[in-house]
């Protein structure tokens, strides 16, 4: 019995790795978060974004996000590479945690 029980686990984790697909890319707003910061930030413009300003591989930008206006976009990007590596959205108006649930769910 354990060795049918393992096999089967054995399975799932191989048949798993195999629904990946490594091709694809996570996304902000549509824009792959992937190339360089300078792509990504006339990408980020192209979706109406207003670009504040890049320094020292920290992109940050304006704009409409999860229907919550004038939001902060930071894009962050490798030192070494200059490929984008994280993004991070700041909801300046939000002030309690009910108001953050209530932008999520909705």
């Amino acid at each position: 019995m354990r060795k049918i029980t393992l096999l089967i686990v054995c399975v799932s984790i191989v048949l798993s790795c195999f629904a990946q697909n490594s091709t694809e890319h996570m996304t902000f707003k549509g824009v792959p978060i992937d190339g360089t910061i300078t792509d990504f930030t006339a990408k980020m413009k192209q979706k109406g974004f207003t670009h504040l300003g890049t320094q020292d591989g920290v992109a940050l930008f304006t704009g409409e996000f999860a229907a919550t206006k004038d939001c902060t976009v930071g894009v962050v990007s490798s030192k070494t590479t200059n490929v984008v590596s994280k993004v991070a959205v700041i909801f300046l108006n939000v002030t309690r945690g009910q108001d953050c649930m209530e932008i999520i769910v909705n």
